[in-house]
């Protein structure tokens, strides 16, 4: 590899490693807000991990028009 590849790959891991910061503390503020509004430990678990799926795959193969 050179070295202009490697910036760009330090670069793209950096991105990553603060998007994945990022998600970690927006479902963290998730998870404490669904516990403080009455759900049980597992509800909030289950809800967070939904939450977590959906900032990662987003909405694909679903609700696309003309389906």
């Amino acid at each position: 590899m050179s070295e202009s590849n490697n910036k760009s790959m330090d670069e793209a891991v950096k991105e990553f490693i603060n998007a994945l910061g990022a998600i970690s503390e927006i479902s963290l503020i998730f998870y404490r807000n669904v516990l403080n509004a009455g759900a049980t430990t597992d509800e909030a678990f289950k809800l967070t991990q939904a939450f977590i799926a959906a900032n990662i795959f987003g909405n694909i193969g679903r609700n696309t028009p003309g389906k």
